[in-house]
């Protein structure tokens, strides 16, 4: 697991980046392009910390991100797909026209983030928090969400078909136009039901 390193600022409480003694406030090194390079250069991400960038147009298929610290970041039509990831943190972070299909997701963190046309379609996303999100035409179908959780999560146009939902928690989620078609619904927990 990663250490989070606080800013050598005097009087300064903010998380810093990997290799860096200072904030994005108070250092201007450690860009965009440089977490950019390092991620479309390597196979394996590792303990990674690069809060609060946003990333465009990137293609990071197939590669393994692992304990990586992403929170308050923007991606822009990036590709995921086929990509491994092990206890990544993108909380309260944007998502959109992104790719995750077939990815492998374990124990990873999406809570209070925003997802627009974000295709998980075939994928592997076990025991993932999901809680609080505003996902709006997302597309899960055909995927594995054991354990998942979208506590308190708004769902618009969401698709979910043929998934596994045994012990996904919606308990609190609002949901509109959600199609669940052929996934084992009677095994997830839902506390509401679906807004018309």
């Amino acid at each position: 697991m990663f250490d989070l390193d606080y800013c050598s600022y005097p009087d300064c409480k903010k998380k810093v980046r990997t290799g860096s003694r200072l904030c994005e406030d108070h250092q201007s090194w450690q860009s965009v392009e440089h977490f950019s390079s390092l991620m479309t250069e390597k196979d394996l991400i590792g303990d990674i910390k690069a809060p609060g960038l946003t990333f465009k147009n990137l293609d990071l298929r197939n590669k393994r991100f692992i304990d990586c610290y992403f929170h308050h970041t923007q991606w822009i039509n990036c590709h995921f797909d086929r990509s491994i990831f092990q206890m990544c943190f993108f909380d309260e972070s944007v998502f959109m026209d992104t790719s995750f299909t077939k990815v492998n997701m374990k124990h990873c963190v999406f809570t209070d983030s925003v997802m627009t046309n974000i295709d998980w379609h075939g994928s592997d996303l076990i025991s993932v928090n999901l809680n609080n999100i505003h996902a709006v035409n997302n597309n899960f179908s055909e995927s594995d969400l054991y354990y998942s959780r979208f506590i308190a999560a708004y769902l618009k146009d969401v698709k979910m078909i043929d998934c596994n939902l045994k012990r996904v928690d919606f308990s609190a989620s609002q949901r509109k136009g959600v199609n669940f078609k052929y996934s084992n619904t009677a095994e997830a927990y839902f506390d509401t039901e679906e807004i018309q």
